[in-house]
Order: structure tokens, then sequence, then C-alpha cells
């Protein structure tokens, strides 16, 4: 009788406890949700509508690089059109995107190691 009655006893507590989680997870899923919805209605922040923009502005703009296009063809890995790219990204047009986008610095190519007189049309 004795071993009838813990029976019961454990078995009211596993639906106890199963109920408890059930009505957990409801609840949590609830909350998930209601936080999704108000994540969609929220206004942006200027912050994030700064970043917009600027990701708006950048997505035309060819990035600068500081290897020479001679060391990125005898090295072997570039993009297929790097000629192509190279002239995009000294276009005066390409650089006042990115000023107007607020970037400040960018390094071009300069000296690689293969002789003044040979990098000298590039400095200019």
């Amino acid at each position: 009788m004795a071993t009838a009655l813990r029976f019961r006893m454990m078995r009211t507590l596993n639906m106890k406890s199963a109920t408890t989680i059930r009505i957990f997870i409801l609840t949590l899923l609830t909350f998930s949700l209601n936080a999704i919805h108000a994540e969609d209605a929220a206004p942006q922040t200027r912050w994030q509508r700064g970043a917009e923009k600027k990701r708006e502005q950048l997505k035309d703009v060819t990035w600068l690089t500081h290897e020479p296009i001679e060391f990125l063809m005898r090295r072997g890995d570039h993009f297929d059109d790097e000629p192509e790219r190279y002239e995009r990204m000294l276009e005066p047009e390409n650089l006042k995107r990115m000023a107007a986008a607020g970037v400040r610095y960018g390094r071009l190519f300069f000296y690689k190691g293969f002789g003044l007189e040979y990098e000298r049309p590039n400095m200019k």
C-alpha cells in the first residue's frame, strides 16, 4: 500500500512538473514574440538611421588597397577584374563617395619593392 501511495505521489509530482514546464515555455514564447514585434514597431534611433545612410552611400564604393597591382598579379591572389577595380578605386567619384560617407582615411599603394623607377608612374 505504501508503494502504491508513493507511486501516485511521484506521478502527481511529475504531472505538476510537466505542467509547470509547459506554462514556463508558453510564457517564454509569448514574451519572445512580443519582443520581436516590439523591435519591428520601434522607431530607429539616430545612430541606426545614420548607419543605414552610410551603408547606402558605401554600397558602390571600391575600397582602396595598399598593394600595387603588379604585386597582386605576381602573387596570384587577386580578383579576376583587378585592373578594372584599380581604375575604379582611383576615380575621383569613388573618393567623393567615400568622403560623403564619412571615410576619413584611406591607404593607397606606394613602394612595394619593385624599385623606384618601376613604381614612379604610380607615385605621380
